[in-house]
């Protein structure tokens, strides 16, 4: 590499003049960086989700899920399948592995679908998880004024919806808690009956008169002209004076019947959209999502705009609120790791001062710092990387790394023009010595990263942009060190040689050392001056190593660190059939507690309508909640202790949790989730799997540690079975398939089309009054087919008590039992999850079934497995790079040795500062493994030189030892320094960089201290026994 140290010395004014363009690229290219939360990763996560209104769950788990699952499992590449049936949804998921082409897999998928044979009016959603899929802004608008719920629905629906539908980045925004205005018409079956009409009957009717027929093409003036025969209504009286029927009279005589007799026809306002109030008062819910491409800032921010414009457009009469802004996290979190990240870069700049006392030769190295992270920016956005929580963790742990090549050059340089040699020979001599160094040391510190894209899952998805972000910047530093380095000394470094001193000499020689030298080198003597003494420094190393070790146990784990979003979900869950107007005023009683507590700020109410498919019903699916649960979002003072909220909400609500409701409190946002245990029970039994169920909630609900434990598989869950007599409903002229038919018609109804009235649309819904059929018994007494003959006298009607939900995990009956993790330790607490399952089997109780740990137990083993084995990985390419770099097998051995002194430093750092062993802390324990290497590799690169010379062994360490002590410990320093802020940990940017710096800083601390005396003893006695082993030979 030092052809281009040569390159750029001869070419000094080109080398400035690229330099100051990539300045300039880098500020251009960060301008134009896609802002978001998180990388933009599709999960190979595909979901459906299929509404069958009045279908019970046992309907549904046969006539829709599985026909589903049947479809889906045919898909190639599947690894897990789930379904949950409920009252009125069927919802399947399917995990394949990652890196697969998600949209093949959806593709394969909706083909499935499309064949499998399915219920009538059951439309199947289907979507696949991106991790930046939710919206990006949730706001509340309520009525002010005299303005009417219903007036500003419409309001909102004519004008905000297309306004923010415009927005540039938008996918979709969508209006929920609104009431819309319906046709309805209602019929009386008695009425009915006595004229002769069926509800069948009039629906085809209605549906042959409101319709627009293609009728052909009329020749006019030579040109072929289109017909249309439209039939349309357009006022309610047109479809009341509708002839549905004739009956016959007095006196024999036919008489039309009109929908008026048979029948009564209303406009009705009906909630189609759900539910949505705000503080308690009836609102409106818009939820906005962007485009994959989209800028996550600019279309929150744009969105937003939209909104303030409505709101002035109609000044008085409307009230927003903001929900939730993705845009403000995001530049929260841009701001303050640019804060913390450029008080580093001032810690890094400080520290080299301090050691050369030189402010020409400090802006030299200060250069290295904007120039390799600009650098870095411009590959990110030619990769098509964006700025996100991860890449701004690596951009600002970059910091403390990019200048340590640059130190070390410059300081060589320094040294060399010190000692008299004129100045371009310094800046050629001074970075030749160190170039093979600072390469070898930079792809030892890039390579720890390779094993993140070959151990594959979520972590190599989650932690691939901030690996390639670092390793962008590090590669930029290596080249900023070789070429701009050298030229900037040769114009600023103003040392005179003349007037050097040598205050300390080695071993004869004439070489300055430092004052970092002159304290080093007596206790570096000291180390190698016997055997014994170096053993004896080995000892003490291995000591501490054990004593560092020995504190994991008392060092919590993490699979994750939360966010700093103040916001609680509060979900109030109603007994399974319970009516949407019963949970809506369980969600006032809710909101009446909430609001008395000082911290809560904001809480807006949403239940979902009977035929939504969003993320709500999803999630109601998936935790076997009802269907039309209140879900409550809480925003908190910003000084709030979240952990002491969520146990304070929790106790504050109990009263609404009594008499079969369950109220849970969770957190949203970053880590949402990340705390969740999961234990899976499958087998071929529903009373085994529900034993099974039974036996675990009941054994982790004695754990104090876990909050929310439940079971998906509820049993309190009530069903009307209707069991048709094939041959009694053949002799009156029905089928099975028209009973069912019929009586869906009187208990849910229809919908038969739309109509326009005034200009207004209106959806046209059809229902047989069954006000009058309130039980079971009613249900048998109704009279159905033209013999008007009792439900009963063809079918057996009966009450049957079965589960509100039906679980399947790869098509075996399952049951899901879950639970919230309250306590920082997860790790503490998985293991008593796994402790205590394991004490059930050890009694026999869960013999019948298969019992498996998933959620965040299951992230956490696969994650550190994988992580764990990554790190053996990077050991490994480390040692491989060192061989080719010193051609030798023996030498790389011997700078391994000092991986183990940064556990010396890590795990004390982390258990002072109380800080989790979790992903982020293991990936600093990655990069440690490149890190710390550096320094040995930084020393023995010096000492080979000087082997090569003709030094003896003992002389060389010392003349090395004395040379290397102060870039060691500038690089080590600086680094340290330039990470403190981000242990620090203050802001929400510090979610992955806290634990990251945390276990980096104390492993740096210790391996710089120690490998100064462990390496070159090392080194030492594995020379001794080189000679020895030659000496037998000979």
């Amino acid at each position: 590499m030092f052809f281009l140290t040569k390159l750029a010395v001869a070419k000094r004014s080109v080398t400035i003049l690229v330099a100051l363009a990539l300045f300039g690229g880098g500020v251009a290219s960060w301008g134009s960086l896609k802002q978001e939360l998180l990388p933009n990763i599709d999960f190979p996560i595909v979901t459906v989700i299929a509404p069958y209104p009045g279908a019970g769950t046992a309907d549904v788990a046969e006539q829709v899920a599985a026909p589903i699952e049947a479809a889906v499992s045919g898909v190639s590449g599947v690894e897990s399948l789930r379904s949950v049936s409920t009252t009125g949804l069927g919802f399947v998921s399917a995990q394949f592995a990652y890196g697969s082409d998600v949209k093949e897999i959806l593709r394969q998928v909706e083909a499935g679908i499309a064949a499998a044979k399915l219920p009538s009016g059951v439309t199947p959603v289907v979507r696949n998880y991106n991790i930046n899929s939710a919206a990006v802004v949730i706001a509340t608008i309520s009525p002010k004024g005299d303005m009417t719920l219903d007036e500003l629905a419409t309001l909102a629906s004519d004008e905000l919806l297309p306004n923010l539908r415009a927005v540039t980045g938008v996918a979709s925004a969508d209006l929920s808690g609104g009431v819309e205005k319906q046709a309805y018409i209602q019929l009386d079956a008695t009425k009915l009956a006595a004229s002769g009409v069926s509800m069948s009957q009039v629906q085809q009717i209605i549906q042959a008169n409101n319709l627009t027929f293609p009728a052909g093409q009329l020749p006019i003036g030579g040109a072929l002209v289109p017909v249309s025969a439209t039939g349309r209504f357009t006022t309610l009286d047109q479809l009341k004076g509708l002839i549905v029927g004739a009956s016959v009279g007095a006196g024999g005589v036919r008489q039309p019947v009109l929908l008026s007799q048979v029948g009564t026809i209303s406009v009705a306002d009906v909630h189609t959209s759900g539910w949505s109030e705000t503080n308690g008062k009836p609102g409106l819910s818009v939820s906005v999502s962007k485009s994959a491409e989209a800028n996550t800032v600019t279309t929150a921010q744009d969105a937003i705009a939209a909104l303030d414009d409505f709101k002035a457009a109609h000044p008085g009469k409307v009230e927003t609120s903001i929900v939730t802004n993705s845009s403000t996290f995001i530049i929260d979190s841009i701001n303050s790791l640019l804060r913390e990240g450029g008080l580093g870069a001032a810690f890094a700049v400080l520290v080299i001062f301090l050691f050369l006392l030189n402010i020409r030769s400090t802006v030299v190295a200060a250069v290295s710092i904007p120039l390799s992270l600009l650098a870095a920016i411009i590959s990110m956005s030619v990769s098509g990387i964006t700025i996100n929580i991860m890449t701004l963790g690596g951009l600002a742990v970059a910091v403390g790394r990019v200048v340590d090549d640059s130190i070390v050059v410059l300081e060589n340089i320094y040294r060399h023009r010190s000692q008299g040699e004129p100045i371009g020979d310094a800046v050629l001599n001074g970075t030749r010595e160190v170039a093979s160094a600072i390469t070898s040391s930079t792809i030892t510190t890039i390579a720890v990263f390779l094993p993140l894209g070959v151990v594959g899952g979520l972590i190599s998805q989650f932690f691939l942009p901030f690996a390639l972000t670092v390793t962008y910047a590090l590669l930029a530093s290596l080249i900023v060190a070789l070429t701009v380095i050298p030229v900037l000394a040769y114009f600023l470094v103003k040392v005179k040689g003349a007037n050097a001193k040598v205050p300390y000499a080695v071993e004869g020689t004439h070489e300055e050392i430092s004052i970092w030298g002159r304290l080093y080198l007596p206790v570096l003597g000291t180390a190698l001056r016997s055997r014994a003494t170096k053993f004896i420094t080995l000892a003490i190393a291995a000591s501490l190593f054990v004593g560092a070790t020995s504190l994991v146990s008392q060092i919590p784990t993490q699979f994750l660190n939360s966010g700093s979003e103040k916001v609680l979900t509060v979900t109030v869950n109603p007994p399974l059939g319970t009516s949407t107007a019963v949970v809506l005023d369980h969600s006032r009683e809710a909101y009446a507690l909430l609001d008395s507590d000082a911290q809560v700020q904001l809480v807006t109410t949403s239940i979902p309508g009977e035929n939504a498919t969003g993320s709500q019903t999803l999630t109601a699916a998936i935790t076997g909640r009802a269907p039309n649960a209140a879900r409550m979002t809480v925003i908190l003072d910003p000084e709030t202790d979240l952990t002491a909220a969520k146990g304070r909400l929790l106790s504050l609500l109990a009263p609404v949790g009594a008499d079969g409701w369950t109220v849970t409190v969770e957190e949203i946002g970053f880590s949402a989730g990340s705390n969740a245990i999961s234990v899976i029970i499958t087998g071929t039994s529903t009373n085994d799997v529900a034993a099974a169920s039974d036996a675990i909630v009941a054994k982790l609900s004695e754990n104090g540690d876990l909050v929310n434990v439940k079971s998906d598989l509820v049993k309190a869950g009530r069903q009307v079975e209707v069991t048709v007599d094939a041959s009694k409903a053949a002799a009156v002229g029905l089928s099975a398939a028209q009973v069912a038919g019929e009586v869906r018609n009187l208990l849910v109804g229809s919908e038969i089309g739309q109509m326009e009235v005034a200009g207004e649309k209106l959806n046209i819904s059809m229902k047989i009054d069954s006000s009058l059929v309130a039980d079971v018994a009613a249900l048998s007494a109704y009279r159905i087919g033209a013999a008007r003959v009792p439900l009963a006298a063809i079918a057996t009607v009966r009450e049957i008590s079965v589960p509100s939900s039906i679980t399947r995990i790869d098509q075996s009956l399952a049951a899901n039992v879950t639970g919230e993790i309250s306590s920082p330790d997860t790790g503490a607490v998985n293991t008593a999850v796994k402790d205590a399952v394991q004490s059930l089997k050890d009694g026999g109780k869960l013999s019948a079934v298969d019992v498996r740990l998933a959620g965040v137990t299951e992230q956490q083993n696969d994650s550190f497995a994988g992580l764990f084995t990554a790190m053996a990985v990077a050991i490994l390419l480390v040692y491989l790079t060192m061989v080719v770099v010193f051609n030798s097998l023996v030498d790389p051995l011997v700078i391994m040795f000092s991986l183990p002194l940064a556990v010396i430093g890590a795990f004390p750092a982390l258990l002072l500062t109380n800080r989790p062993i979790g992903i982020s802390a293991l990936i600093g324990f990655l990069m440690l493994i490149g890190i710390v290497v550096t320094n040995a590799i930084v020393l023995l690169d010096r000492v080979e030189q000087l082997r090569h010379e003709g030094v003896e062994t003992r002389e060389a360490l010392m003349r090395a030892g004395a040379t290397r002590v102060r870039p060691i410990l500038m690089t080590a320093v600086a680094t340290i320094l330039a990470l403190l802020p981000l242990a620090a940990g203050p802001s929400e940017g510090s979610i992955i960089a806290a634990e990251l710096g945390t276990v980096v800083i104390g492993g740096l601390l210790s391996s710089t201290l120690l490998t100064l005396l462990v390496v070159p003893v090392v080194y030492s006695l594995i020379d001794g026994l080189k000679g020895s082993l030659r000496r037998s030979a000979a």
